[in-house]
């Protein structure tokens, strides 16, 4: 446990100190805790939206209702699906 807040607090201090911040965490290291922290700062500063990248909709819908439900952040998922062009192999 004290492995993962140390991660956690590391992490938070190098994101709030820039305005673009791109953290990948390992699984259970607070990594919903640090982009909710980020976006507090960056909300006192003045910005009015924030756009988080999830990898998979598992992870969106996790980040979203955590904003919202623990956050009180009025969070929209937006799901976007990228489907790579279908590649011909000549028979």
């Amino acid at each position: 446990m004290a492995l993962s807040w140390y991660i956690a607090h590391e992490a938070m201090e190098c994101a709030v100190q820039r305005r673009r911040a791109a953290c990948n965490l390992p699984t259970g290291t607070g990594s919903a805790l640090v982009s909710a922290v980020w976006l507090k700062k960056r909300f006192e500063r003045g910005v009015t939206h924030a756009v988080i990248l999830e990898p998979n909709l598992l992870l969106v819908k996790h980040m979203t209702n955590y904003l919202k439900d623990r956050c009180g952040v009025k969070a929209v998922r937006v799901d976007v699906w990228v489907v790579e062009p279908t590649v011909r192999v000549p028979c």
